[in-house]
């Protein structure tokens, strides 16, 4: 049996568990996404911030 088998099997028999685990998994992606990009802001902020003083 493939895995691709499996994971199908398990989608068909338990589809909510799947949609929470993958509304999970977005939304960690998502929001690791943000704090590298907020980083880089604060980052480029306070050398631009320490270039002017």
């Amino acid at each position: 049996m493939t895995h691709l088998l499996i994971i199908w099997r398990n989608i068909c028999q338990k589809p909510l568990h799947s949609l929470l685990s993958i509304a999970v998994i977005a939304s960690s992606i998502a929001m690791t996404i943000v704090v590298m990009l907020l980083s880089s802001s604060i980052q480029q902020g306070l050398i631009k911030a320490n270039h002017l003083i």
